[in-house]
């Protein structure tokens, strides 16, 4: 996650420009849907907001599908703060799945809340590419930012 700085100096025009800018790893940046997430099944769909992914209360499990490619990665990573979880159910998480079948792999969150933190999958065998799910079972908060490492 880049925060640049840009200075324009054309035929006398002087302008700054201040923001976040994509990676080629990223799928998702502070409102920017990269991977075109949309829809996966009957979860509840996380709530696009300006800036971020909002996961709400309203539905146990969220999930989004997407086409991309985990060839040559090692990690799928996630910027997240949590506000809650769901239940008294203990287990609380985020996978990936494969759209056509069972493959998936997933990282448990600790119970803290209130606290911006970066989480990952492994994804090191999982050596594939086409449409994918992610997704968010049992907790609340949002999503600033998913990108392949």
């Amino acid at each position: 996650m880049a925060n640049l700085v840009l200075i324009i100096l054309i035929l006398g025009l002087i302008g700054t420009f201040e923001g976040y800018v994509p990676t080629p790893q990223d799928l998702y940046l502070r409102g920017k849907n990269i991977a075109n997430f949309t829809r996966y099944t009957n979860y509840g769909f996380p709530a696009f907001d300006a800036g971020q992914l909002t996961l709400t209360a309203a539905n146990e499990q969220h999930a989004m599908k997407a086409n991309f490619s985990l060839i040559g990665y090692n990690r799928l990573n996630f910027e997240l703060y949590k506000t809650g979880w769901l239940g008294s159910n203990p287990y609380r998480s985020i996978a990936i799945q494969h759209t056509d079948g069972d493959l998936s792999a997933r990282v448990d969150l600790d119970s803290a809340l209130n606290v911006q933190q970066t989480v990952s999958i492994d994804i090191s065998a999982l050596n594939i590419s086409g449409s994918m799910a992610i997704t968010f079972q049992r907790w609340k908060g949002y999503i600033y930012r998913i990108w392949l490492s």
